[in-house]
């Protein structure tokens, strides 16, 4: 019996998105933001543009800031790249999206402006109500990042540059036993390169990870093993977020 034409038709449509949304699953990050909409964050959104672009669509934003000792205020940049003026206040005031959340790659923490960030990053959070959980502060100094733990913030401790895996043996286990030094109690976060999920769960295990990679980036040349690989990583319960980059019409700065 032959089945009408209608139906056929319809079948078609069926298997036809079917396996576009299959390819689309093995060739981009599409399972990915779809099955962890709460782990997969924007990596370097710098601009009030980007974000507009993003934040209804993505639970979390990681921006770069630099702080301003002279004039007391949070530069959004990404030295060495030149700034353009933009003050955390204004991107903050920008976002529409009140649950977003926001991770700050924060690039000159120092003993010297430790204090006086603290202080403005909590004026902001009291002048835009925003709750002070909704942020990452994120260095490499872990005995600064104290600070900011004990007044409420979650912190992160950025291991390393440009990720523990291309470290020699050696070096990395004398870099695994400082960090290890490194590490306090009201730490929220340890973070590094999407490349070292198997190092840091090996030898971090009950420590929360941000993971992170740049733009065109892959561990593995077959796609389909990529992005399992990413999905292995999002799956895993001590990933907390893992940043990825995607094209938008503003720039990554």
């Amino acid at each position: 019996m032959q089945l009408p034409i209608k139906k056929i038709l319809v079948l078609g449509i069926v298997l036809t998105t079917l396996l576009i949304i299959a390819y689309k699953g093995v060739t981009t990050d599409f399972f990915l933001t779809q099955l962890h909409d709460d782990k997969i964050w924007v990596h370097r959104v710098n601009s009030i543009e980007k974000l507009q672009e993003v934040n209804s669509t993505f639970s979390g934003v990681e921006l770069d800031v630099v702080f301003n000792s002279a004039l007391g205020v949070f530069d959004v940049n990404h030295p060495p790249a030149e700034s353009i003026g933009l003050n955390l206040l204004e991107y903050l005031k920008s976002n529409t999206e009140s649950d977003l959340n926001f991770w700050l790659d924060f690039k000159n923490l120092s003993p010297e402006n430790a204090s006086q960030a603290l202080k403005r990053l909590q004026f902001l959070c009291a002048e835009l109500t925003i709750p002070q959980k909704q942020f990452i502060v994120e260095a490499t100094q872990p005995e600064l990042l104290k600070l900011f733990a004990n007044n409420g913030f979650q912190t992160s401790y950025y291991l390393h540059w440009p990720g523990l895996y291309q470290l020699s043996e050696e070096n990395l286990n004398e870099t695994i036993i400082q960090i290890k030094t490194n590490i306090f109690p009201e730490l929220s976060y340890i973070s590094s390169s999407y490349h070292d999920f198997e190092l840091l769960n090996q030898y971090f295990p009950d420590q929360e990870k941000l993971l992170w990679l740049t733009e065109n980036e892959t561990k593995f040349s077959s796609t389909i093993k990529e992005h399992w690989h990413r999905m292995q990583i999002a799956n895993h319960p001590k990933t907390k977020v893992l940043l990825i980059q995607i094209k938008t019409n503003a720039s990554n700065r």
